[in-house]
């Protein structure tokens, strides 16, 4: 039996067509799919960027299209390069650091539990 693969764009398009709310006003796309209780953005990070030890309801897939990252969780570093995912379960404590010399773009899915941390995720990025 043959698998058939779902390429991003088919995802998006399949699950998220007409659902887009809005736009960051950082350089991040977000598209909203309030059906699914899912959230799609594409994020760019300049080199030498910093975000700060957080944690978040949500699990979030990164797929990290260019650069090089590094997550610093409480008991173990991954440095992820172009290509690469990683998988943040919800509530693990992580920072991340782009550690190559060119911006970092990052796909991410964050797929929520409940439709009210869906909501204030989304009334959040409206501000």
């Amino acid at each position: 039996m043959m698998q058939s693969q779902l390429k991003l764009s088919d995802f998006i398009s399949s699950q998220i067509s007409n659902t887009i709310i809005g736009i960051c006003d950082r350089p991040a796309s977000l598209i909203f799919s309030n059906e699914n209780l899912t959230v799609i953005a594409l994020l760019d990070f300049m080199p030498g960027t910093i975000i700060e030890k957080h944690s978040h309801e949500e699990l979030c897939i990164t797929f990290l299209q260019t650069g090089k990252l590094k997550f610093s969780f409480e008991r173990c570093e991954v440095i992820i390069s172009q290509g690469e995912i990683i998988i943040i379960l919800p509530h693990a404590s992580h920072s991340l650091e782009v550690i190559s010399d060119t911006p970092a773009r990052i796909g991410e899915i964050k797929i929520f539990k409940t439709k009210e941390s869906f909501d204030a995720f989304k009334e959040k990025t409206d501000n």
